[in-house]
């Protein structure tokens, strides 16, 4: 008589744990100890990591990056949250959204399907604005310098030297593999970038810059709120000069710090600082010659003493000396100013303007992890590729800084706009242009630059604000009143 088959009896939680329990208890105390980290491994890891992702990616109030590739400070507001308040969940929800909502095409399209039909593109002209993250960015992708500029360089080496036609991204493929190994491990967004331009890029020869803005067909540009960037630049060189000084072993300049001589005998920056100690005497003083500050106007004269080196300026004022550095784009003798003159519009001049019909993207400090994630999944890459980075908290040595002081009024940021006009133009051109930024992204970031210089959007009609003329109308006819302090 053959057997009933009963189905077998399901296994409750309750009963599976007891199992598992009992098991745990009949073990020895290391098996124990081994099989307790295993079953933690495969079974609860996955579990936080996954929460750990989404936390990440939806609330980073808890995410704060300190200093700018020497910065001086909280440069990296909480990310993504630039107005320091307590909404960076729902914005950042937000955030995400518009890039998945599916009712309108993804940004990337715009940008990737004109280069479909070029072999390895985009070939990415990657430009490091001063003070706007660029270090945090590079050492968190990885963008690893001195790789691409010996990929670069053996680049443009195969190109010139072979007799057969070879195509630029079979000789990019030779190259990297020989001067970066393991860049097929890499972030996608590493492997794209052709060139890297910051500064005067020294280690590139002018016809290797030159090939590099040819055959580029993306600039990738790292910006920062204009003012926030002019302070950051004031605090880093003020306290990179006495760095240097305290570094070295001439024992009469240390003492000439130690009896508030900062300056003495380094040429200009003497006479800049001991005219402005901190950032908020400077926009003080430039508050003055555009009579911004109605309480008072008088005007500084620059401290003359028996060393002065820079005649030429003997008989400007500390405000006209302040304004004739923000405003240049990299005069010269500047080396030592480099922050100042090397600004938005010195690097869109050498390179957006020679190929305009470039595609535009931007990692804004306010939001870098953000921004950088976006343009990795647009070329294929993981949103996780930068999780590691964007949960540490990195500083440059900003917390040895001994002036590290901060705009504080209405006036004062005013001022620095008045002397940056032709800055805040070029910045505004990059923002605009910014195929990765939404028309709310870019409505917020120009948002935060009129806060700063006070402007009132209902006194221009909307044309004119987009418009490439807005800053000058805003300069010569509503705020900034000194007509001798105009260039």
């Amino acid at each position: 008589m053959a057997m009933p088959v009963h189905p077998p009896t399901p296994i409750s939680p309750v009963h599976s744990s007891s199992n598992t329990a009992r098991k745990f208890r009949q073990l020895p105390l290391v098996p124990a100890l081994l099989f307790l980290s295993t079953y933690s491994f495969l079974y609860i890891r996955p579990i936080l990591e996954s929460f750990a992702a989404k936390s990440v990616w939806l609330d980073h109030t808890s995410i704060v990056h300190h200093g700018d590739d020497d910065d001086d400070d909280d440069a990296f507001r909480t990310m993504g949250n630039p107005h320091g308040d307590n909404s960076s969940r729902q914005a950042l929800a937000g955030y995400k959204l518009h890039r998945s909502n599916g009712t309108e095409p993804h940004w990337s399209h715009q940008w990737l399907d004109g280069l479909a039909t070029t072999k390895g593109a985009p070939y990415i002209l990657y430009v490091h604005v001063g003070k706007t993250g660029g270090i945090t960015l590079e050492r968190g992708v990885p963008i690893p310098t001195p790789a691409i500029i010996q990929t670069l360089q053996c680049i443009v080496a195969q190109l010139n030297s072979t007799q057969h036609h070879i195509a630029l991204h079979d000789a990019k493929s030779t190259c990297l593999s020989r001067h970066y190994p393991r860049h097929h491990k890499a972030a996608k967004l590493t492997n794209h970038i052709l060139a890297h331009k910051h500064l005067w890029s020294a280690l590139y020869k002018p016809h290797e810059m030159e090939f590099a803005i040819r055959h580029s067909d993306t600039i990738l540009i790292t910006t920062r709120n204009p003012v926030d960037r002019i302070v950051s630049a004031f605090n880093y060189h003020r306290n990179e000069l006495v760095e240097t000084i305290l570094r070295g072993n001439n024992q009469e300049l240390k003492k000439m710090i130690q009896n508030e001589r900062l300056f003495a005998g380094n040429g200009m920056k003497e006479i800049f600082y001991n005219c402005f100690p901190d950032v908020r005497e400077m926009a003080e003083e430039l508050a003055r010659i555009f009579h911004l500050n109605h309480n008072n106007d008088t005007i500084t004269s620059i401290p003359h003493n028996n060393s002065n080196p820079a005649i030429v300026y003997n008989q400007m004022t500390c405000g006209q000396l302040a304004h004739r550095l923000l405003s240049r784009t990299h005069p010269k003798r500047t080396a030592e100013w480099s922050h100042y003159s090397s600004n938005y519009r010195w690097y869109t001049k050498l390179t957006w303007d020679k190929r305009p019909d470039a595609a535009v993207l931007v990692i804004r400090t306010e939001y870098l992890w953000e921004d950088a994630t976006e343009i990795e999944v647009a070329l294929g890459g993981s949103e996780r590729a930068f999780i590691a980075s964007a949960k540490k908290s990195v500083s440059h040595g900003s917390e040895r800084y001994q002036v590290t002081a901060k705009l504080e009024s209405e006036t004062q940021k005013r001022a620095v706009c008045c002397a940056i006009y032709d800055d805040l133009q070029a910045y505004q051109d990059i923002i605009m242009s910014a195929l990765n930024l939404s028309d709310e992204d870019k409505k917020e970031m120009m948002q935060m630059v009129w806060k700063d210089c006070g402007v009132n959007i209902e006194d221009y009609e909307e044309g004119v604000v987009n418009g490439p003329m807005f800053w000058e109308e805003w300069f010569v006819k509503k705020s900034c009143n000194n007509i001798k302090s105009r260039r």
